[in-house]
């Protein structure tokens, strides 16, 4: 989840939507309906709403973290389309797209990315931007579709090495994954299951819901970021029960995360927001910033970048530094050159 605490009027001024026909009532977040800035593209009867400007020989595709949304990414693709196409979409269940198979697993979104793509006839080679468990999705992503990845940037991913707070214990995601428990296929199609599942995720998510109100002075993007918020079908977006299974799989298969020499910029916080006094508080930035630092091993044209001026969500907080990141990455991809 983004918070804008502390971001610049200039910067916010710029994160609006693109959309000149955006509209909005009056009211509650109940009433407030946004038009879509992109396209609704069928990927197997259900539809992700994908946005793409520009042109180039690159494509620059954004992945979203947990509740992220494709808004999230406007003030760099307004930057970049002059360089590249660019790509921004809502992964399943979020803001205008519609509810997806279920399990969400990280197999499950690289899929429907690749299937998204494919079917709206955006053409590799690929420059993929991942934020927090979308940095994940990104690697699934190229682990599966390899020929069509040229570059990546990393923006403080979520590595499948890391620590969470897990049923009152801080461990690490994969070392709680149940022995012998599979991790379920690739849906291409919504079946009963989903529909009766996301259908129960969604009336708890209504019953504890309360009705949210507008803040005077909010800006453009805090009101449609409230209004994806508060729908009852982001329930069914994050947070698959088989993640711990996903994580364990993805690190014991490491090989098959390998990018080889396309370039690789991995940006990382390094600004520490764990609770102050908190004993496991330094050791636990510290495990952060080693296991960011792996991700650098995936490829042997690999670059590090630290920041201490922002938390988890960079690309809002230091746009530029991201805009520089993946401008760096085209041209080291298009150029066949070392970062």
């Amino acid at each position: 989840m983004l918070f804008f605490k502390g971001i610049s009027g200039k910067v916010l001024s710029a994160l609006i939507l693109l959309s000149a026909g955006t509209a909005e009532a009056k009211g509650t977040s109940d009433s407030i309906q946004f038009v879509a800035p992109g396209k609704m593209v069928d990927i197997g009867g259900y539809k992700l709403h994908l946005y793409c400007t520009g042109s180039g020989k690159s494509t620059v595709v954004f992945i979203s973290g947990a509740m992220g949304f494709s808004f999230d990414w406007t003030l760099l693709q307004q930057r970049l389309s002059p360089d590249a196409k660019v790509c921004s979409y809502d992964r399943a269940g979020l803001a205008w797209s519609d509810v997806g198979p279920l399990p969400r697993t990280i197999a499950q979104e690289a899929y429907e990315l690749h299937k998204l793509l494919q079917s709206s006839n955006v053409k590799p080679p690929f420059i993929l931007v991942g934020q927090s468990i979308g940095g994940l999705i990104a690697r699934k992503f190229a682990s599966e579709y390899f020929s069509e990845i040229s570059g990546m940037v990393l923006v403080d991913a979520t590595s499948e090495n890391g620590l969470f707070g897990i049923k009152g214990k801080i461990q690490r995601m994969r070392e709680t994954a149940s022995p012998g428990r599979e991790i379920p296929p690739v849906k291409q199609a919504i079946d009963s299951f989903s529909i009766i599942t996301a259908a129960q995720k969604m009336q708890e998510f209504e019953k504890n819901r309360q009705s949210l109100q507008f803040k005077p002075g909010w800006d453009s993007l805090q009101k449609v970021r409230a209004w994806a918020l508060s729908l009852p079908k982001s329930a069914t977006a994050d947070g698959s029960d088989y993640w711990p299974e996903e994580f364990k799989a993805i690190y014991d298969d490491s090989l098959h995360y390998k990018m080889v020499d396309k370039p690789l910029i991995v940006l990382c916080s390094i600004k520490n927001n764990y609770p102050q006094g908190w004993d496991m508080r330094d050791s636990m930035m510290n495990d952060k910033i080693r296991n960011q630092q792996r991700f650098l091993a995936s490829s042997t044209n690999s670059k590090f970048i630290t920041t201490g001026k922002s938390g988890h969500e960079i690309h809002v907080t230091e746009p530029e530094l991201v805009i520089d990141a993946i401008k760096r990455v085209i041209f080291a991809a298009e150029n066949k050159s070392r970062l």
